[in-house]
């Protein structure tokens, strides 16, 4: 029998053993909020303080394991990113626990596993503790969409609501469908800004379908605040999952919060429009337009 069927066999033997589900009683942190939000800078601050958000993530810090089944949940009831749908706890996606070890946790990547079975039990017992009693987690925007079907296997997880500036995200997307009109990132809704300020409503608005969830254990940072007062943003982080944050993170830029400032009478049309948006209102943030 080849080394990785080894390792798949203990997982499926750990995964008969405890049920259906085999993290049904973890409590990982889960990261939702709208695309060009700040979550990717807020899912590497995470990781580099020791909450692990995964092995195999793409250019975007979003874990491809987790992020491959929020595609199918929502390919399943016909939605996608760019035109998303409540995803709720009754649609079924088979989980695929050797991908899991593999993809999110690189048993068969990171490490030089030996040659014998003892070596790959050691392995997989490492990995297996770390789900138990140390921080792990993902995000993937979707998330803000498929947030339910996940609570019903990690009843206890920990969610992070990053909310940013609708114009500014509004900007940034826009931007980002200009660069890609020749690839698959290219969406024809977005040639209209407004489109995209649209989109940032929609995902707002359903994340705060969560936020009225009484036994949800749930916060909501504001991607400003982070950049501003990075001191006391990862402070209330800090209260809210249990842990220190490395003081080695040097990385946040404070002027991000004023990128696009002066550039916003080039936008005069998508202002005219989010000086009427309630949800815009709602954060504080029309009050700087």
């Amino acid at each position: 029998m080849s080394n990785t069927g080894i390792i798949i066999i203990i997982i499926e033997c750990s995964i008969k053993k405890r049920g259906n589900m085999l993290f049904l009683n973890y409590k990982p942190v889960i990261v939702i909020g709208m695309h060009r939000s700040g979550t990717s800078l807020f899912t590497r601050i995470l990781n580099d303080s020791g909450v692990f958000m995964g092995y195999d993530m793409g250019v975007n810090a979003e874990a491809k394991f987790f992020q491959q089944i929020n595609i199918s949940l929502l390919k399943k009831n016909k939605a996608k990113w760019n035109d998303p749908k409540y995803i709720n706890n009754s649609t079924k996606i088979k989980m695929n626990y050797s991908d899991f070890a593999r993809e999110y946790l690189g048993v068969f990547k990171s490490l030089y596993l030996g040659n014998n079975h003892i070596d790959f039990l050691k392995t997989y017992r490492k990995y297996y503790k770390l789900l138990v009693d140390y921080e792990w987690g993902w995000k993937d925007p979707r998330n803000t969409y498929t947030l339910d079907y996940w609570l019903n296997i990690f009843q206890e997880a920990k969610v992070i609501n990053i909310v940013r500036n609708g114009v500014d995200v509004a900007i940034s997307l826009f931007n980002r469908n200009e660069k890609n009109k020749n690839n698959q990132l290219y969406v024809k809704d977005f040639d209209n800004i407004i489109n995209c300020f649209k989109l940032w409503e929609k995902y707002v608005v359903q994340s705060e379908n969560y936020l009225e969830k009484k036994d949800l254990n749930i916060i909501t940072i504001k991607f400003e605040d982070l950049l501003e007062n990075k001191t006391k943003t990862l402070e209330r982080t800090k209260n809210f999952l249990g842990k220190s944050f490395s003081n080695d993170i040097d990385y946040i830029d404070g002027s991000r919060t004023k990128r696009f400032n002066n550039n916003y009478q080039k936008y005069k049309e998508l202002i005219k429009y989010a000086k009427t948006s309630l949800v815009l209102e709602k954060y504080g943030y029309a009050e700087i337009l």
